[in-house]
């Protein structure tokens, strides 16, 4: 069941962090929508999401390499930590 529109929108600006987790996607309009909902965008470094929507930088969200890496990531996100 796919929930309504007014629901994403509910439950994502509650959120901090939209971990992406396909490696090979190629451009990732989902993050995008997250990230006009407030949310930082965590993504695998490689692929449309990493070249396309970071620029390859990590000045607009975040990129991990392996599954620890993105752990560190979210937990440094959710205690408000410097990168």
């Amino acid at each position: 069941m796919n929930p309504r529109r007014d629901k994403i929108i509910e439950l994502m600006t509650r959120c901090s962090v939209y971990l992406s987790t396909q490696n090979d996607e190629a451009f990732g309009i989902a993050i995008v929508e997250a990230m006009s909902l407030g949310c930082i965008p965590l993504v695998y470094r490689g692929g449309g999401p990493w070249t396309d929507i970071l620029v390859e930088n990590e000045e607009n969200g975040l990129c991990y390499s392996t599954s620890d890496e993105a752990v560190e990531k979210i937990r440094m996100i959710l205690m408000d930590e410097p990168s």
